[in-house]
């Protein structure tokens, strides 16, 4: 891979975070790599050819690159300085070790589903699931499941429901006691939180049916 450009998403509040970024930084400058360090969403021209994106952190900051660049085809690679490690499976210690090898040609880029989302004024797009919780006090609601068709498959009676990715699928899914999805399968799961009906378990739909 050869990379021309990183753009650096940290989590400086991590113990060991600046210290991985002054070594990130020193590293792409011996390689001549710009390395670019984003705090918000780019407002700049940015440019994917020979991109990289590094998120330095837990899973968390993974996301939170992943959404900030939501709009570009970025490889991003996770280095763990967090507790949580689905996503970031490189440690911190071993981040330019890994870099060497993508330079090299040793590594490969694995593509992720996004759930495309639309809700009255606010539409996007998630690496891993989408919410939908009812409104009031007791957040009760009844949710209609449908396919791309418009046919009903389910309706949740409950608090709500979760639209999972395998990305997702050892988030919120895992804790509400959704299954856990093959990150490179094309499916996503709907899993139900505090459903009202004993029957209703979570459910797992090839990609697009929904």
């Amino acid at each position: 891979m050869k990379l021309a450009r990183i753009y650096i998403v940290a989590n400086t509040g991590k113990k060991g975070t600046r210290r991985t970024l002054a070594i990130l930084k020193a590293w792409c400058s011996v390689k001549g790599i710009k390395a670019i360090t984003v705090d918000a969403a780019p407002p700049y021209p940015v440019e994917p050819e020979g991109a990289l994106i590094v998120a330095l952190g837990g899973d968390g900051t993974v996301l939170r690159a992943a959404g900030l660049f939501s709009g570009y085809e970025i490889p991003i690679i996770g280095a763990n300085l967090g507790s949580l490690g689905f996503l970031t499976q490189v440690r911190a210690s071993s981040l330019t070790q890994a870099l060497e090898g993508l330079v090299n040609g040793e590594g490969t880029v694995e593509p992720r589903m996004r759930i495309a989302y639309q809700a009255k004024d606010v539409s996007g797009s998630a690496l891993n699931d989408v919410v939908l919780l009812g409104d009031g006090p007791t957040r009760f609601c009844e949710l209609d499941l449908l396919d791309a068709a418009g046919e009903g498959i389910a309706t949740y009676p409950g608090d709500g429901l979760i639209i999972s990715t395998p990305t997702g699928s050892t988030a919120y899914n895992l804790s509400a006691g959704g299954p856990v999805l093959v990150p490179g399968t094309d499916c996503i799961v709907a899993t139900p939180l505090a459903t009202h009906s004993l029957g209703l378990r979570p459910l797992v739909f090839p990609g697009g049916i929904t």
